[in-house]
């Protein structure tokens, strides 16, 4: 996207999550790609040791708030400040604002900003409240705000979370979202009522899912006995053959799973920022069905782009209709693929403001 702007992107990869180097390496250039250790030589036997005694013995996540830092090694400044070595930025994006102490490495020249991703106060409360595990990242409000207010910009992935931050901190807030790929796909280019779920293995996406398999699909199969239901990504790993859904496994291509479906769906029942899975429907043009935790951030296409199911039988009655009415399964279609489209162009005119117009005056 910042390329697409005609940016010149410099990525350093603080390495908390390893990630694949060499694929960063392709997408960014040799050049202007930097390694960031997070772990030195001793910190590595430590992590390793600690994740025998985990597995070995594991320990409950801890439910308490993190200090804005704990997440940040020291020993980065130092390698920013060799990066930084004879070179100037006009801008540098932290992302998360736990690393936002990277910022401070930077003088007044550059403009710096905090992608935030997600709020990560009280985080762990959210999990507990609907009955899951805290884990990842949570702070208190006061710590999200001393993090926050290092940045000049603050980005938040959708307005319910830029209204939260403005009233943490005196920062500019802007709200850009996840950018999605773009290709209409046609819902009855495949034969057979299909109905596709994505998703990555972590818990919530599981117990959303079966969610869906428990209280909504029995419904759906009352009418459409021949309803068939397709799962993609690493959730597939966490479900038995005999559950009832077809595994695909991880894919490389996600276009051509989705070019399999008639409909999507997103029957998330818990979760923050934005709904990523679902604005990648829409980008393909697949009629998409939500539960209101599936549709975050995504509240204007609301009846036209997308379909909200707030109960099992609301749900329910939603995808039957996709499923049976061509009509109102093609319209549904194209809104979405609009919705899309606009939702791609509105995001990039709120980092065009902020960024182009202060690179380049």
């Amino acid at each position: 996207m910042l390329r697409e702007m005609g940016h010149q992107v410099f990525f350093a990869h603080i390495q908390r999550e390893l990630g694949d180097e060499a694929a960063m390496k392709q997408e960014w250039g040799v050049e202007r790609f930097f390694r960031i250790p997070y772990y030195s030589e001793s910190g590595i036997v430590m992590f390793l040791q600690k994740l025998k005694r985990t597995i070995i013995r594991p320990k409950p996540p801890n439910p308490r708030p993190m200090h804005i830092d704990s997440w940040y090694m020291n020993r980065s400044d130092r390698a920013l400040r060799r990066i930084l070595k004879g070179r100037h930025f006009n801008a540098v994006i932290v992302e998360y604002a736990f690393f936002s102490k990277a910022l401070t490495i930077f003088d007044d020249t550059t403009l710096k900003v905090i992608d935030t991703h997600d709020v990560l106060t009280d985080r762990h409360s959210l999990f507990i409240e609907k009955g899951f595990r805290p884990g990842w990242f949570s702070t208190t409000r006061e710590q999200e705000a001393a993090g926050l207010s290092r940045a000049d910009v603050v980005i938040a992935i959708q307005k319910n979370e830029e209204r939260f931050f403005q009233s943490i901190c005196h920062k500019q807030v802007i709200t850009v979202g996840h950018l999605t790929a773009l290709k209409k796909l046609d819902p009855y280019a495949s034969k057979g009522r299909s109905v596709l779920y994505v998703g990555s293995d972590n818990e919530i996406n599981i117990k959303s899912f079966l969610y869906f398999m428990n209280n909504i699909l029995p419904i759906v199969k009352t009418r459409a006995p021949d309803v068939r239901v397709v799962l993609a990504g690493k959730i597939c790993h966490h479900l038995s053959r005999n559950s009832g859904a077809v595994l695909l496994g991880e894919v490389e291509n996600l276009e051509d799973v989705y070019a399999g479906a008639r409909i999507v769906i997103n029957p998330a029942i818990m979760g923050t920022g934005l709904c990523i899975k679902s604005i990648e429907a829409l980008g393909y043009g697949k009629p998409l069905v939500a539960t209101p935790e599936g549709a975050r951030g995504l509240e204007n296409g609301q009846g036209s782009a997308f379909l909200l199911g707030k109960t099992p039988q609301e749900f329910a009655d939603h995808v039957l209709t996709l499923l049976r009415d061509e009509s109102a399964c093609r319209t549904i279609s194209k809104n979405a693929y609009e919705f899309a489209q606009a939702w791609n162009k509105g995001q990039l005119l709120q980092l065009h403001d902020v960024l182009d117009k202060r690179c380049h005056s």
